[in-house]
């Protein structure tokens, strides 16, 4: 992926982007959803009631896709937080063959999410 393309996306992830651990997955409103989706290979678009567009990334190939886009290409506000948390969220979700224990880890990280964007507010 160009450098400069990967960079001006995660700047708009920045922006625009929403992680979600339960269940886990990202989405991002944008009118350029289909460019994006076009340009990264993964995720699916989204067309809504409200003529807004979602590019979602939510399969495990496509979260582990944006880990890796994400992970060459760093978040730079305080989202990066959020994302190193979905992050675990993702890898933890590929890896858990005991279905008790994903549970448990996807509340844990859930509430840590939740911690995080609360800090952010105060």
């Amino acid at each position: 992926m160009n450098s400069e393309l990967g960079n001006w996306l995660s700047g708009y992830i920045d922006a625009k982007g929403h992680f979600s651990v339960k269940p886990c997955r990202f989405k991002l409103y944008s009118n350029m959803c289909d460019l994006i989706r076009d340009f990264v290979g993964f995720g699916t678009v989204h067309s809504h009631k409200t003529g807004q567009h979602s590019w979602e990334v939510q399969s495990k190939a496509d979260c582990l896709a944006l880990t890796e886009l994400l992970d060459l290409h760093s978040l730079r506000s305080s989202k990066q937080t959020e994302y190193l948390v979905w992050r675990r969220a993702v890898v933890f979700w590929n890896q858990a063959d005991n279905v008790i224990d994903r549970k448990q880890a996807m509340d844990f990280l859930e509430e840590r999410l939740k911690d995080v964007r609360l800090s952010r507010k105060l």
